[in-house]
């Protein structure tokens, strides 16, 4: 009877703890993403080696700050070309298959969205 109280206990603690601690983290999630860049990147699912950027803030490149990094850390090349419809269009050279970390920076702005590249 003393282990399933204890048990019980050592569960409550652990919620309560866990509740406290989201909280706060919560909190501090929230304040960063009060300068959320308003980014779309599509496909996210790459196969032919590029995909799109549509910001509706940004109206030349050098507005942006790109910068694209693999999973270890790494940053990854690539090119960069704005649309005639507004869209920039990013090339990935040689890449190989896997999932990326784009991360888009204008001003205090900024968007973190992630891609899978699937290498032909």
């Amino acid at each position: 009877m003393q282990k399933k109280v204890l048990y019980h206990i050592l569960i409550l603690f652990v919620f309560l703890f866990m509740g406290s601690t989201n909280k706060t983290y919560g909190q501090q999630i929230s304040q960063v993403s009060n300068e959320d860049l308003k980014a779309k990147i599509y496909p996210s699912e790459i196969k032919d080696g590029y995909f799109f950027v549509t910001i509706p803030e940004a109206t030349e490149i050098s507005d942006l700050d790109i910068k694209i990094v693999n999973l270890i850390g790494n940053n990854v090349e690539f090119t960069i070309e704005k649309m005639i419809d507004g869209r920039f269009r990013i090339e990935l050279s040689n890449m190989s298959s896997g999932i990326y970390i784009v991360r888009l920076t204008k001003g205090r702005k900024q968007s973190t969205q992630r891609i899978i590249v699937r290498a032909n």
